[in-house]
């Protein structure tokens, strides 16, 4: 299976995408499986907000996910936990749960280093996206894939809070993706928006929902048309937007961390 084919076309928000499946394929690119590895790859799992809530797998079915020990899953949460991205709770509904990531405290003496390094970033993202969508439109199933995009855009449609939309962009993507069948094409574009979202995440910039669904559904339509040319225009221009309203926003705050 690959990355992308962990995402279902259900259109309750819980089955958009299923993390286990996902979290298995990042695993696949993992050099080794230590905690150190094992924590990279549910770090990634939560930056890209694939748990729709905010509670974790329990580490059992991480270990056997990861095909690791307990032990090691436990050792990961730990490194997790002291970056502020898990809270470990005691009791019946305890267990480990994701948090939503906070600005780094040194993101002042980060901004004015960053932007070369997220527009190469959303670049060979663009690329990506752009190798994704040429396949789906010559083979996918359109009318399954319509299903599955028309479940993500409907939860973007719905004002979500930024965890939420993450889930359901991240949904639409893979969705996208999956079409390849390629696990390498998969996984890159899941570690670059991983990558880039991490980035992200970094600096406190609100979040704006802005365009996005309507850029979303035309590429979807796109798509559904078989239109490679205007699929592929969407995408860059989804790209073009998305890059120009991050580093718009970095330039704003590094403005204000100036004078600070």
């Amino acid at each position: 299976m690959t990355t992308a084919e962990s995402v279902t076309g259900g259109k309750d928000a819980s089955t958009l995408i299923d993390p286990m499946d996902l979290l298995a394929n990042l695993g696949t690119s993992l050099d080794a499986r230590t905690h150190t590895q094992i924590a990279s790859a549910l770090r990634k799992l939560i930056v890209l907000r694939a748990v729709p809530d905010d509670r974790l797998p329990a580490e059992r079915e991480l270990a056997k996910t990861l095909g690791v020990s307990r032990m090691t899953v436990r050792e990961a949460l730990s490194v997790l936990k002291a970056e502020g991205m898990v809270d470990t709770r005691p009791g019946r509904s305890g267990g480990h749960y994701q948090l939503q990531v906070k600005p780094s405290p040194h993101w002042r003496s980060a901004v004015a280093n960053v932007r070369e390094e997220i527009a190469e970033l959303v670049q060979y993202r663009a690329l990506l996206e752009e190798m994704t969508v040429r396949i789906a439109v010559r083979e996918a199933d359109t009318d399954e894939m319509e299903a599955r995009l028309s479940a993500a855009i409907d939860l973007m449609s719905h004002d979500p809070d930024q965890p939420r939309f993450r889930h359901a962009d991240t949904a639409f993507h893979l969705t996208i993706a999956q079409v390849s069948g390629n696990r390498h094409l998969c996984n890159a574009l899941a570690d670059a928006r991983a990558e880039l979202f991490s980035w992200i995440d970094t600096f406190p910039i609100p979040y704006e929902l802005g365009d996005a669904v309507a850029e979303h559904r035309a590429i979807a339509d796109a798509i559904r048309d078989r239109d490679e040319a205007r699929a592929v225009e969407e995408v860059h221009r989804h790209m073009a937007k998305t890059a120009d309203h991050v580093l718009r926003l970095l330039d704003s705050i590094g403005t204000r961390g100036s004078k600070s």
